[in-house]
């Protein structure tokens, strides 16, 4: 089991269990890594990836604008891609275009697209990870329930701005916001 270390008892409830073999010893949590070797009982080692060790990877490479490192991560471990966004709104906002250029696989973009909802992640589906003092602000002009919406028009307009081709992510995003309209009229010019 995974636990929250507090000064209030009450609140020792289990973050993340994982069922493991009875004995199981930690050998080493790999330095700036999610991984966790373990040695079981019969001697063969085994290596996991906890999500609370994984999250916070993942936290510490979009603070420091580490995009692809972040998205390969969340990818790999199959963790909710609204994290990147949910995270710190106001600075991936501010960094669309730096996301862009790091994330340039028309495929990878599509992914994130698609997985976008209007829901925040950091309070509901990862809220054990995340303390109520850490959670970032919203950004002003920024509401969840239209997340969607503005990440989409704010990703369109980086979109139209960049070199290279972005033409299946600018039309997943008319997709995605419901503007199928704009999405065939996109398509047919």
């Amino acid at each position: 089991h995974f636990v929250k270390l507090s000064d209030n008892t009450d609140s020792r409830l289990p973050i993340e269990s994982r069922r493991m073999e009875r004995g199981a010893r930690i050998v080493t949590i790999v330095p700036k890594s999610s991984k966790c070797v373990f040695q079981l009982p019969r001697g063969n080692l085994e290596v996991i990836h906890p999500r609370l060790l994984s999250i916070h990877l993942i936290g510490d490479f979009l603070d420091a604008r580490k995009y692809w490192l972040a998205f390969d991560l969340l990818r790999k471990q199959r963790i909710n891609l609204n994290l990147i966004v949910d995270h710190d709104p106001q600075t991936f906002l501010e960094n669309l275009d730096v996301f862009v250029s790091q994330i340039s696989n028309p495929q990878w973009l599509n992914l994130f697209i698609t997985d976008l909802q209007n829901e925040d992640v950091t309070r509901t589906m990862y809220a054990g990870n995340y303390d109520r003092g850490q959670l970032s602000a919203y950004p002003d002009a920024f509401d969840v329930v239209g997340k969607v919406h503005g990440v989409c028009d704010k990703l369109i307009g980086v979109f139209e701005q960049q070199d290279k081709d972005f033409e299946l992510p600018k039309i997943t995003c008319y997709v995605k916001k419901g503007l199928i309209e704009n999405a065939l009229a996109f398509i047919w010019t």
